[in-house]
C-alpha cells in the first residue's frame, strides 16, 4: 500500500507529472527521511519547504551531510513516517480501519486480464497499493522486468500469474 497520498503531495508542492509515483524513503547516510518523486527522481526533503529538493538525475550530495556517497532506503509503515511528514498521508489510511483488506500483496506475480480496458497483455509484481476513495477500492500498479507499468490497475483486472487470466479470483 502507498503512504504518500499523490494528489495531496502536488497539490502542496506544484510538482511532479502524471506518472509521478511517490514514496517515503530515508538516506543511507544520515537517515534523513523524506519522498521520492520514482518518476522524476526527485527527493523532497524538508516537508514544510517542498521547493527544497534535489535530483537524482545530476548526482547531487546528500541534503542533509553533503556526502557523495548515498541512496535511499524506501519506507513502508506508517510507523517509520516522522510526524512533520503526516500531512502527506494518504487520506484516512491511519485512521480508516474498516476499509476492505487488499486482494494483491505488494510483491505478489499477477497477470492482466485483457478485455474491453486492457488491451496490452502485462506479467509482473504488484508495486504499489493505493486506496481510489471515488471508487471505494484498491488499484494496484505493477512493476514488470524492472519497469513500472504506467496505468493503474482495479483488482477485478488482476489474476495470480500462476493462474489462467480467463478465470476469475473470488472475492474475499
Amino acid at each position: 500500500m502507498g503512504l504518500v497520498e499523490k494528489f495531496l503531495f502536488e497539490k502542496r508542492s506544484a510538482r511532479g507529472c502524471s506518472n509521478s509515483d511517490y514514496t517515503f524513503a530515508v538516506t543511507t547516510c544520515c537517515e534523513l527521511i523524506g519522498v521520492v518523486d520514482d518518476e522524476l527522481h526527485d527527493f523532497y526533503w524538508d516537508a514544510e519547504d517542498l521547493g527544497r529538493a534535489v535530483s537524482f538525475l545530476d548526482g547531487s550530495v546528500c541534503p542533509a551531510c553533503s556526502s557523495s556517497d548515498w541512496s535511499l532506503s524506501h519506507l513502508d509503515t506508517f510507523a517509520q513516517v516522522p510526524s512533520q511528514w503526516l500531512w502527506a498521508c494518504e487520506r484516512g489510511t491511519l485512521r480508516d480501519s474498516d476499509r476492505e483488506r487488499p486482494r494483491f500483496q505488494i510483491g505478489e506475480r499477477v497477470r492482466v486480464i485483457l478485455n474491453e480496458r486492457n488491451r496490452t497483455p502485462h506479467e509482473g509484481t504488484i508495486l504499489r497499493a493505493i486506496w481510489h476513495f471515488r471508487d471505494s477500492c484498491w488499484h494496484y500498479f505493477l512493476q514488470e522486468g524492472g519497469a513500472k507499468v504506467s496505468k493503474r490497475y482495479a483488482a477485478e483486472d488482476l489474476v495470480p500469474a500462476h493462474q489462467d487470466p480467463n478465470t476469475r479470483r473470488p472475492r474475499s
